[in-house]
């Protein structure tokens, strides 16, 4: 396991390099082009003549606002201007003639599409830029106006990227992780063979962390400006955006229903049904109703702020509880740290896209779930190492090696279960003949290596036929499945011929009474009655054989 999580780090670590390295020397061989990107942050005036400096988050009248700025002669090599608009139908003017716009909300639609960037080329001649904007969500909603960049094409890609790069780089491993995590939950369902409360827990908290980062990390990937280079269209990128973020919450929570109180599993169950409500009704209302998503972010905030409130009460009641369990709320601390940080900075009249602190948190809470996963599952791996130890010596006949009168009762009940899977079930019952008058004659030493002998032939003859219990000190009891009746009889002649050439080659020889019969279906048959009627037929086969050893008369 530690060796995959090495290997899994470094496959990572090599991919941010080569992608570092293409981005900051060029892809193929091809020179990076120019990076000299101009951002028009000062110089704005909007139309009352106040100065505006950018970026800024504020609310502005629903019939619109305008900014402008002056730009000076270029250099004589092309250049564009790169800016993007949010719940907002933006114009962009070259001295008072139109250059392009930004529509969130295109004719014809009832509702917007989030985020739309746009590229355009500028004049080389000095002139004015002017912005005009006609907010959607009406008053009372603050809307970001960016920064916009003025630059070569490849400079402003680049620049898009290389920004966003430490972002991006989280992101990916956080989806490196949860990935990883999920392939250890499978790996666990199979594998820890103690299924005891704990065990399952266990297993659980993999498969809840792996499934929380990677909708984490596909969220962190939607809402940077870059996943527009690889999505031209907006409106799929704005769905995903609210709606991994509503779901965000819901495998953290039930994380820890699985490691707090009875009192608090009740709590942290409903919150996960009003997380999920929320989720449901927002996007039926956005897709039946033309609901803006953005409306209801308030909501889903107060709500994930009450959530993560209630996961850390139910947290430090566990870890006050009597069994003590600090590791949680240190490992939860970062991500719900960052998630508060993240959700009050959102409503500071401050410029703020991108949740860095939760992303931060979120890996912090990762690497250190890991390194106690993967501990927890080597300690649950060697448990089950020694389960299955002192279970195979539990079922296995210290003598002969085959199963012994547990297992066979083990799988008796098994079977009883499931009669109806099984075309036919047939019970070999076999007994050493005169084995009392070997051990007492030559000793128990001679006695065992019979059975020993008896039980190699039964395991040799019944290989690919079925499975030989040791029921006795030398009764056997061999269970076949889905045979027919010359099947079984091709069996026992195979086993006397066994038996024969054993005893022409040893002495004392080897002679072994059978008893066979069928599971009757149609008759209200019961393996219990099978078994019995075996052991008469064999009783019945042992008479026979000591009548014909038995002296004539004289």
């Amino acid at each position: 396991m530690s060796r995959r999580l090495i290997l899994l780090l470094i496959g990572v670590s090599a991919a941010l390099v080569l992608i570092t390295l293409a981005l900051t020397r060029g892809v193929g061989g091809c020179p990076r082009p120019r990076m000299d990107v101009t951002r028009l942050e000062g110089g704005w005036t909007d139309d009352g003549g106040a100065s505006v400096t950018l970026p800024v988050k504020q609310a502005y009248p629903p019939e619109g606002y305008g900014i402008e700025t002056s730009l000076p002669t270029g250099d004589g090599s092309p250049r564009y201007l790169l800016f993007y608009a949010k719940y907002q139908n933006t114009r962009l003017l070259w001295n008072g003639t139109e250059l392009g716009c930004c529509l969130c909300r295109p004719p014809g639609q009832d509702r917007t599409i989030g985020k739309v960037f746009t590229l355009l080329p500028l004049p080389e001649e000095a002139g004015t830029l002017r912005i005009e904007a006609a907010p959607l969500l009406g008053g009372g909603v603050p809307y970001e106006i960016s920064v916009p960049l003025v630059g070569s094409e490849g400079a402003l890609v680049y620049g898009m990227m290389a920004d966003e790069l430490p972002i991006l780089a989280i992101a990916a491993a956080i989806f490196c992780f949860g990935l990883f995590l999920l392939i250890c939950g499978l790996q666990a369902l199979y594998t820890v063979a103690a299924q005891r409360e704990d065990a399952l827990a266990f297993q659980a908290s993999f498969l809840h962390i792996g499934l929380f980062a990677l909708v984490f990390s596909l969220y962190s990937f939607v809402i940077t400006d870059t996943v527009h280079l690889f999505i031209p269209e907006p409106y799929p990128i704005y769905l995903l955006e609210f709606l991994l973020f509503m779901l965000i919450p819901l495998p953290l929570l039930a994380l820890a229903a699985e490691v707090c109180g009875a009192r608090f599993r009740a709590l942290l169950t409903a919150d996960c049904c009003v997380l999920f409500l929320n989720f449901a009704a927002q996007t039926l209302g956005h897709l039946f109703f033309g609901w803006e998503l953005r409306r209801g972010l308030t909501l889903t905030h107060l709500l994930m702020a009450l959530s993560a409130l209630l996961l850390l009460s139910s947290l430090l009641s566990a870890a006050w509880g009597k069994n003590r369990r600090w590791w949680p709320v240190l490992s939860f601390s970062p991500v719900l740290v960052g998630a508060l940080a993240d959700i009050f900075r959102f409503y500071l009249p401050v410029f703020y896209q991108k949740a860095l602190g939760f992303q931060l948190g979120v890996l912090a809470f990762l690497l250190l779930q890991t390194g106690y996963l993967l501990r927890q599952n080597l300690r649950y791996y060697e448990t089950s190492l020694r389960s299955s130890t002192y279970r195979q010596m539990a079922y296995t006949d210290a003598l002969t090696g085959l199963a012994n009168r547990a297992a066979f009762e083990a799988e008796l009940a098994r079977v009883e279960g499931k009669l109806e899977r099984h075309s036919s079930i047939w019970c070999l019952s076999a007994d050493i003949n005169n084995l009392k008058k070997t051990n007492d004659a030559l000793g128990h030493a001679a006695g065992d290596a019979l059975i020993r002998a008896a039980a190699e032939l039964l395991r040799d003859g019944a290989e690919g036929e079925g499975r030989v219990y040791r029921v006795g000190g030398d009764e056997f009891v061999l269970l076949l499945f889905d045979r027919s009746e010359a099947d079984v009889r091709a069996l026992r002649a195979r086993l006397d011929a066994g038996a024969a050439r054993y005893s022409a080659a040893h002495s004392p020889g080897l002679s072994i009474a059978f008893g066979c019969d069928r599971f009757r279906f149609s008759d209200g048959d019961t393996l219990e009655r099978l078994l019995s009627r075996a052991d008469q037929l064999m009783y019945e086969d042992k008479r026979n054989w000591k009548e014909a050893q038995a002296p004539g008369p004289s």
